[in-house]
């Protein structure tokens, strides 16, 4: 193998680790909101109840304060596109149930991807080191 083969096998195998930590990067923004997802889920089941809630309400730098919530009857939901509704729970809880399913099919989606991506770079780079070592005797 020449040495613009090597070269050629390098490129490929930078290409693919660039790849590998962008889709690992989005897996990761991915967890994080599904865990915003489901904490807003749980807070909008808590707050549908009958009874009155007690939360704390952050104002930052890591201070709250303790604050009452009513039942709510209406809740406020960004759907994107700063396009906002005035929904009910029931409603409320069937589109953030049905975002996190669609959230977590792309999850698998982009984990898969990187899985196949991490496959061919491991090959990539088996393919290099085979090429180097018969050089270097």
């Amino acid at each position: 193998m020449s040495e613009e083969d090597v070269q050629k096998m390098l490129q490929q195998a930078q290409m693919l680790e660039g790849y590998y930590a962008e889709l690992v990067q989005r897996e990761e923004s991915m967890y994080g909101i599904i865990r915003d997802t489901a904490a807003a889920i749980e807070a909008v089941r808590a707050i549908s109840g009958e009874a009155e809630t007690e939360t704390l309400l952050p104002v930052g730098q890591g201070t709250f304060v303790k604050a009452k919530i009513s039942p709510a009857d209406k809740l406020v939901l960004n759907v994107g596109a700063g396009v906002v509704l005035e929904k009910d729970s029931a409603y409320t809880l069937n589109y953030l149930e049905a975002r996190l399913k669609e959230i977590d099919a792309g999850l698998r989606d982009v984990s898969a991807r990187r899985q196949q991506i991490g496959e061919q770079l491991e090959s990539t780079r088996q393919q290099m080191t085979r090429m180097i070592q018969p050089a270097q005797k």
